[in-house]
């Protein structure tokens, strides 16, 4: 399958999610740590911060803090968003909390 990555940064083939050499090298500049029961992701050099725990009944994950300096623009809050939940359910699959 060929497609363009000017146009796309994932795609989605035969139900699984693969992730692009862009969304790879943006997910290198957040540090993904699990802090007892949660799986903490930040933009180092900024107050974005999420964490995630596993939820108690299903296999998907929670957000359960967050902090996000008032100040910060909304483009690159909703980006930061996008890239640490990936991070976290990436963080989540080594983990075996989900599939």
């Amino acid at each position: 399958m060929k497609w363009s990555q000017a146009l796309c940064t994932s795609i989605l083939i035969d139900g699984l999610y693969r992730q692009t050499d862009q969304e790879l090298a943006g997910r290198r500049h957040l540090q993904v740590d699990l802090e007892g029961d949660e799986i903490v992701v930040r933009k180092p050099g900024t107050a974005l911060l999420l964490a995630y725990s596993k939820s108690a009944e299903l296999p998907r994950l929670t957000l359960t803090r967050s902090w996000i300096k008032p100040t910060t623009p909304f483009p690159a809050i909703g980006e930061f968003r996008a890239e640490a939940f990936r991070a976290a359910v990436s963080k989540a699959r080594e983990l075996g909390w989900i599939v």
